[in-house]
């Protein structure tokens, strides 16, 4: 039997304020981010020339963020060495586990030559290389497309209670005069698989490449990009980087299938604990869905002038609506910019 949408969210109000002194009297589980890349994202020590842009991702997120980016692997060695068993183990099921998965840098090669043992086959076909190796323990191994790391590893995360997220790679300063190189196939082959699989992408490679392109030339993105790789980035240029790819993320809109039938919860708060008196609820209903960090959403919303300001920190909102990506619905950018949380139950209409 279907429950009516009032109902639904009045039966997830009715659970969220029913624990003891209407909080839980342990602490609810945070939902996490698990980060599967390379070294464009992975952290680096203070005294590092280099820093990759995962390292600022605590600016846009108030999750539980672990880094497992590791600096030189492509999905082919991220697999084959154990590292990304290790990052499927760690999915909590159940508890908004998301996996952002951004690799392209290392895959690009050919397999047949590449005495790293990283190089995949271009594309997102079936088509598969016996070559020589010793990777998986033996003296051959069968190496795939990239399209086909990328299914296992959507694959493996949905089975362990996951939600897998793809990103394109950031670019290279590869300019060319005044102008920076705007093709990137295995940003195109993560987007096509991503559609394929019913996945969310994130085109951090596309966002980037036009902010970049604003600089005009090689010499002005030099102090953001201090190896001669124009690959790896200094801290400034990380946290660039890191913002690029917030504005991707928050400025899209939903590439979940349109057959997809579920109506999100959203709660918003300022932090609380047990020493504050508690805060009233109240049930905001906001016409038509809206798009993460979309300028038309704010707390409190437009249309509700009883409620100001200063007033909304003194609430706890809770506000129905459609989801629109895989995380539901994320503060508009007046909330974000102060770290206020917010987080969604998903609830089947």
């Amino acid at each position: 039997m279907k429950l009516s949408i009032t109902s639904q969210v009045g039966l997830a109000i009715t659970a969220i304020l029913s624990s003891t002194d209407a909080f839980p009297t342990k602490p609810v589980p945070q939902r996490q981010l698990l980060i599967c890349s390379d070294s464009t994202t992975m952290p680096y020590g203070k005294t590092s020339l280099i820093q990759g842009w995962g390292f600022y991702m605590h600016n846009f997120f108030n999750l539980n963020i672990t880094n497992l980016a590791r600096g030189g692997r492509s999905t082919r060695s991220f697999i084959n060495e154990g590292l990304w068993g290790s990052l499927v183990a760690s999915i909590v099921p159940g508890e908004g586990t998301i996996v952002l998965i951004e690799m392209g840098h290392n895959d690009n090669g050919d397999p047949t030559t590449d005495t790293k043992f990283r190089a995949t086959l271009p594309g997102i076909g079936h088509e598969s290389v016996v070559v020589a190796s010793n990777a998986t323990g033996g003296t051959t191994e069968r190496v795939y497309t990239f399209g086909h790391y990328l299914r296992k590893m959507i694959s493996d995360v949905k089975h362990a209670g996951g939600v897998p997220i793809l990103s394109g790679m950031v670019p290279i300063m590869s300019w060319n005069g005044g102008v920076l190189e705007t093709d990137w196939a295995f940003a195109d082959y993560e987007r096509e698989v991503a559609e394929q699989e019913h996945v969310e992408y994130i085109d951090h490679t596309k966002y980037a490449v036009n902010r970049w392109q604003a600089f005009r030339s090689v010499n002005a993105t030099a102090p953001y990009y201090p190896l001669d790789d124009f690959t790896h980035t200094s801290w400034p240029g990380a946290e660039k980087n890191n913002l690029y790819h917030g504005r991707a993320w928050w400025g899209k809109p939903s590439t979940v299938s349109g057959t997809e039938d579920c109506l999100y919860l959203g709660l918003y708060s300022r932090p609380w604990d047990a020493s504050q008196p508690l805060r009233p609820v109240v049930v905001v209903y906001y016409g038509g869905a809206f798009i993460q960090g979309g300028g038309s959403f704010t707390l409190p919303p437009a249309g509700y002038p009883i409620l100001n300001v200063s007033e909304a920190n003194n609430f706890i909102f809770v506000y129905p609506n459609y989801r629109v990506n895989a995380f539901g619905f994320l503060p508009g950018a007046k909330i974000a910019a102060d770290r206020k949380s917010d987080f969604n139950l998903g609830l089947l209409d």
